[in-house]
């Protein structure tokens, strides 16, 4: 069974249809410099686009837009990049490819750099990913790279070339903006570019791009569910193999989930306390009697489907920690075993209506109830519906 949810939920991440993105209201500038109202695909792109997709008006058929055709490209309220030529070092932050160089490696490449801040002096930022690289250009001159480079010394300790911050102290700084302090982050950058235009008298002629109408998400949800919960029991020192449980689950829990920003809303992550009870007759070779309720844990990402502005489908998976509250295992004939679990996995599919209420099917597994018992084994499962209520 978990096979086969897990082949429906590839299947639907497969989907691409069924998601939020849109042909939206923007603009090009072509390579004559003529600038053309028209609908873009908007993306929300997370890394820096090679290729875009656009069309005139919502009859016309779609263009691919790319780096030989266009120079500059926005989506209204969210986005825009321009298109530089620029010497750029592609060095990597990741530790177990750093190289053992001070100095820096400089191609020349054509790339659609994402504008950040336009004022006195810009700020534009590159990402691929493991590569984040930004890059900066005051009125009529060119534009520079901010350099700054991680790299193993002689001793193969990690070591930092932040010779943007000569960058900054040279060119784009006055008496009123500390440099120093300026770590090579977007946040950090933005903040001091601002300041500068801030300081140059343009604050009013500065443009803020990283305030798009996108903006990030936290929901408090509720969430109240039932299903139905199973118990198989073996114990290979004494040959007990024909011995499981079914029961009703219930279950309450409160959900904090964080959107993404980034892919249209299309992903987030979430924690979800929940206390679950479970009890049930245990039947086979050995009876008894089964009583379980904990704290369940799960920490996990989901990936939503739009159908349209109110409605959207989504699948979770989540990893699960499992807090028991005063369970055990009562056999008849053997006596009582304390229940202390494993961690285990849930996936579930469900239904959002207007960003207020939530139906999920979830299932969960391979949880063990006696962990702590060498020749007990025993397998815990659940499917339960799950109804959710946004308070925030």
């Amino acid at each position: 069974m978990i096979k086969q949810t897990i082949t429906f939920i590839a299947l639907f991440i497969g989907l691409n249809t069924i998601a939020q993105i849109k042909f939206e209201k923007g603009y090009i500038i072509n390579n004559n410099g003529e600038k053309i109202d028209c609908l873009i695909k908007n993306e929300d792109w997370l890394h820096n686009p090679l290729t875009f997709l656009y069309k005139k008006d919502n009859n016309s058929k779609e263009i691919i837009g790319n780096l030989n055709s266009i120079k500059e490209f926005s989506v209204n309220g969210y986005s825009k990049y321009k298109r530089f030529k620029v010497n750029i070092d592609k060095s990597k932050t990741n530790i177990n490819q750093l190289s053992r160089k001070r100095t820096y490696d400089f191609v020349m490449e054509t790339l659609f750099l994402k504008v950040l801040i336009e004022g006195k002096a810009n700020l534009y930022v590159y990402d691929e990913g493991d590569i984040i690289k930004y890059f900066y250009k005051k009125e009529n001159a060119s534009i520079h790279q901010l350099e700054y480079k991680e790299y193993l010394n002689s001793k193969n300790y990690l070591a930092k070339n932040k010779n943007y911050l000569t960058q900054l102290r040279i060119d784009v700084s006055c008496d009123n903006v500390n440099y120093k302090n300026v770590i090579y982050k977007k946040n950090s950058l933005v903040n001091y570019f601002l300041t500068y235009n801030n300081c140059n008298g343009v604050n009013n002629l500065t443009k803020d791009y990283t305030k798009s109408v996108n903006k990030n998400k936290f929901n408090i949800n509720i969430k109240l569910g039932v299903g139905q919960s199973s118990t198989t029991f073996t114990n290979d020192l004494f040959g007990y193999s024909d011995i499981e449980s079914s029961g009703i689950n219930f279950r309450a829990g409160v959900e904090g989930e964080y959107i993404l920003p980034f892919n249209k809303n299309k992903w987030s992550i979430f924690v979800e306390p929940t206390y679950q009870t479970y009890k049930s007759e245990i039947e086979g070779n050995q009876s008894g009697e089964i009583s379980y309720s904990s704290i369940e844990l799960p920490f996990g990402i989901k990936y939503y489907m739009f159908l349209n502005d109110s409605s959207k489908l989504f699948i979770s998976g989540a990893y699960v920690l499992d807090f028991t509250m005063n369970s055990e295992i009562d056999f008849k004939n053997i006596g009582d075993l304390d229940i202390e679990t494993t961690t285990s996995y849930l996936i579930g599919f469900g239904y959002n209506y207007n960003d207020k209420y939530t139906l999920e099917a979830r299932f969960n597994s391979g949880r063990d109830l006696t962990q702590n018992y060498t020749y007990w084994q025993t397998n815990y499962t659940s499917f339960s519906i799950v109804l959710g209520y946004n308070i925030f």
